[in-house]
């Protein structure tokens, strides 16, 4: 082809439609016997063949012929120019053909113990892998038995078998950590950012399971009064059934190790200003022992007034929130993008929950509410 196209003086898409011209009058003039005496008709490498040399390509999928390459089988050889019109092909390559090619190749390695797969076997193999991922169906179908062991197919080509495993237990698709790593390659920084956000998620990890620990020794203290207690999820962390008025009492429980503020969500401000009669925020310093109830009764600060506290602040938010609303919208040609929204909490001073009252005060004050 590339001869021809330096001859004629043509670009390659010239070249093909002079070629089918060519096809054309050779099949009117001659017939198919032309073709089966000379090398007339273009592969896929653009080297001329015999039409017995040849077969139509019904493969449709490039990414398999790929694989078969690397398994030294090379269908570009074998295969008419897709650029080509000639319906008189001597056969067809379907993609099960390819299939069975290619699950042929990697089964006769696989018997042999003595062979050591090469850089070509390894990357035929991860690309067959990441084929299944993204041609599940066909994968089945086409593939079944090699499919069925398509894990340790791949497996077999890595030698850190270890963080392998980590790999294929993330349940991330072989795709998307492939993405990833290219985004790595070319953005080292992301990685640092990762880092970053795994380092921040174990420590915010370790806060919660110490603050749901806290939340159930507090829990296990109020029941020793007999008082019914609900552990809840939004707004606060347990709500307290009064024996006297028969109504809900709300705590919001804050684990410390800081002792110059803790943090409330927005969901926790506005539950606090909305019930602020009926709702305390229970601060306990955590000195790195494991909690009892005693240490509970001893270290927790309880501040009932914390709703009135919040409420002027919580109000302020509000109409932040609301022009936020309005000045966001996108009905505009000019629009303000906010990146990450409106992510905030109310950090309260130790100033404020130091003055609490002890634990002893806040069951005295539920007894008689």
């Amino acid at each position: 082809m590339t001869t021809l196209q330096t001859t004629l003086e043509i670009d390659n898409s010239q070249a093909i439609d002079w070629l089918n011209d060519c096809i054309k009058f050779i099949q009117t003039i001659g017939g198919i016997s032309k073709f089966n005496d000379a090398e007339l008709i273009p592969n896929q490498e653009g080297n001329f063949k015999k039409r017995k040399e040849l077969a139509t390509d019904e493969i449709d999928d490039e990414q398999l012929k790929e694989i078969a390459s690397l398994l030294e089988y090379n269908y570009y050889e074998d295969l008419i120019h897709t650029g080509i019109s000639f319906e008189e092909s001597n056969s067809k390559t379907t993609k099960q053909d390819v299939a069975i090619e290619i699950t042929n190749s990697i089964k006769e390695k696989d018997k042999d113990k003595n062979y050591q797969k090469n850089a070509d076997d390894i990357a035929a193999i991860r690309m067959l892998t990441e084929w299944f991922e993204n041609n599940e169906e066909d994968g089945k179908i086409l593939f079944a038995e090699l499919y069925r062991k398509k894990e340790k197919l791949f497996v077999d080509t890595i030698d850190d078998k270890e963080n392998l495993y980590r790999v294929f237990k993330s349940k991330t698709k072989l795709s998307k950590l492939a993405d990833i790593a290219e985004a790595i390659k070319d953005n080292p920084e992301i990685l640092v950012a990762i880092e970053n956000l795994m380092k921040e998620k174990k420590e915010l990890g370790e806060l919660k399971a110490i603050g749901e620990y806290f939340e159930t020794v507090l829990e296990k203290a109020l029941r020793e009064y007999g008082f019914e207690v609900e552990n809840v999820f939004v707004g606060k962390d347990l709500i307290i059934a009064l024996k006297k008025s028969k109504k809900k009492y709300f705590i919001e429980v804050k684990s410390t190790r800081l002792k110059d503020f803790v943090a409330m969500t927005s969901a926790q401000g506005k539950e606090a200003s909305n019930n602020s009669d009926k709702y305390a925020l229970c601060v306990i310093y955590n000195d790195g022992t494991i909690p009892t109830p005693d240490y509970v009764k001893k270290n927790a600060k309880l501040i009932l007034d914390i709703g009135e506290r919040l409420k002027i602040k919580v109000d302020n938010v509000m109409e932040l929130e609301n022009n936020y609303s309005e000045i966001s919208s996108v009905n505009e040609d000019i629009v303000l993008a906010f990146e990450n929204g409106l992510n905030y909490r109310y950090q309260i001073s130790n100033k404020i929950w130091e003055q609490g009252i002890n634990f002893k005060s806040f069951i005295k004050h539920i007894s008689e509410t």
